[in-house]
């Protein structure tokens, strides 16, 4: 968990300004990743980042699925300032489109790893 703390404790640190800024995470699971395991995860990663950040949505696609990202690209971004992914998405097309979307609405893509749970 230190690991988390430290990258996000950065992350938070190198914000321009001292508002709070509001997030939107999309994980998607692991092949060999068990439902309680990306759960475990993905709320630990929500309460820290409430510490800092208003949480407007968290978007989570089992393993090989897209459908919550296409819904998260269809909502309203007008009061997103940070997607938090835990890597660039596999594929290329959908990777590509998330980045010219947050380049139109000027939203930050921040990455985080999941090194050990």
């Amino acid at each position: 968990m230190l690991k988390y703390q430290s990258y996000f404790l950065t992350l938070l640190l190198a914000k321009e300004d001292k508002q709070v800024a509001n997030a939107v995470i999309y994980y998607q699971q692991k092949e060999s990743e068990s439902i309680e395991e990306a759960i475990s995860y993905i709320n630990y990663l929500i309460k820290f980042m409430e510490l800092h950040h208003d949480i407007k949505g968290v978007f989570v696609d089992s393993f090989g699925s897209r459908s919550e990202f296409y819904d998260f690209l269809n909502t309203s971004l007008n009061n997103v300032d940070i997607i938090v992914l835990e890597e660039s998405l596999n594929d290329e097309f959908d990777d590509k489109l998330l980045t010219e979307v947050a380049r139109a609405e000027n939203i930050r893509i921040d990455y985080f790893k999941q090194t050990d749970l």
